[in-house]
């Protein structure tokens, strides 16, 4: 799984992510070479970069070398020449840097200006070619402090501890204090959640939110607001109002799964929403400690399991007041009650 580094650094304190470390390919990239990466902590990572800035220079300092040897033997002639050359090649054989060679062949140019000889004309080729070095190794020197976001901001979370928390409804014989820190965590994710749609999708953000958590911020999608009923006509309040949220096929790599182009899967969402008519399907009656709201458009539970409701239950929720006013008496109608007040 992908995820932009900032990781939702914003959103809360207690939002943690477990970042592969090392080498790993980002085969968003284009391939295993384009793709290679290489994850460090921040303090290894400026490390990294400051050697890398010195490594260029010594690079730098070994290509000027092999120009040097370059130009002088393509300057080296038998035949009797004068001063100038013998001069022009001993600097080419003793000059370090492509700096102090260049500042060398300026003045032994100047130095001969007056002879009529093209003291700097003569010069220009190897004068050209440490400026050309010069400029090179510059830059390539600057920008090796980009060398940590220059290509991309993208880390790899590490998967080996993947996974759903356990259901709401198998804490009823769990200890208390595993069921309170579970719930803090669910709770705290919807906050996290909520933060960042609110802050990233809202049509007034405000802009000083991180929202550059996801591989890609948003997806695209369809909204069709004048969709017909998905059910019988006689089950929705409308046939012509409803809505449709189309995502079209979208790549698993957008989805922040990294794997190689064999391997990814096409996967497409479409909700479609309609307000239904509850007259008639629906039946209220009041249990011992609460009110509770049936209804029935067919049942929606599990096939395999033995069914112990009606064939055609599809929804059993408490009433809103006793969502928000009930409090629970133990741990197994508190994780009830947690869960009536998500849906």
């Amino acid at each position: 799984m992908m995820s932009n580094s900032s990781a939702w650094a914003q959103a809360s304190s207690h939002a943690r992510y477990r970042v592969r470390l090392g080498t790993w390919t980002d085969w968003s990239r284009g391939g295993a070479v384009l793709g290679a990466t290489l994850t460090l902590k921040r303090e290894h990572g400026s490390l990294l970069i400051a050697f890398t800035a010195f490594f260029v220079s010594v690079v730098s300092t070994s290509f000027w070398r092999i120009a040097r040897l370059v130009l002088h033997r393509l300057n080296s002639t038998r035949a009797p020449r004068d001063a100038l050359y013998h001069q022009h090649q001993v600097l080419l054989r003793n000059s370090v840097t492509p700096a102090s060679s260049l500042w060398a062949l300026s003045l032994l140019g100047w130095a001969w200006r007056r002879d009529g000889r093209d003291g700097l004309l003569r010069m220009l080729p190897s004068m050209a070619s440490a400026v050309i070095c010069i400029c090179i190794f510059t830059t390539a020197g600057g920008f090796s402090s980009q060398l940590s976001t220059g290509i991309g901001n993208a880390v790899l979370l590490d998967s080996s501890r993947c996974g759903y928390p356990a259901s709401m409804n198998r804490l009823a014989n769990v200890d208390r204090d595993v069921t309170f820190n579970l719930l803090s965590y669910y709770t705290q994710h919807l906050a996290d959640s909520a933060n960042y749609a609110q802050q990233c999708y809202s049509a007034e953000r405000s802009g000083m939110f991180d929202c550059a958590f996801f591989v890609k911020d948003r997806l695209p999608t369809t909204v069709n607001g004048q969709a017909p009923c998905p059910f019988e006509s006689s089950l929705c309040r409308s046939n012509t109002s409803n809505l449709l949220l189309d995502t079209g096929l979208l790549d698993s790599q957008h989805l922040g799964l990294n794997s190689p182009p064999d391997e990814r899967f096409l996967f497409r969402l479409v909700l479609h929403c309609a307000p239904l008519v509850t007259e008639g399907y629906s039946l209220g009656f009041l249990s011992p400690s609460h009110a509770v709201t049936e209804y029935y458009y067919g049942y929606s539970g599990p096939i395999e399991v033995p069914r112990q409701v009606p064939d055609n239950l599809t929804l059993r929720v408490e009433s809103q007041f006793d969502q928000y006013n009930r409090q629970p008496e133990s741990v197994s109608e508190m994780t009830r009650s947690a869960r009536f007040a998500l849906r």
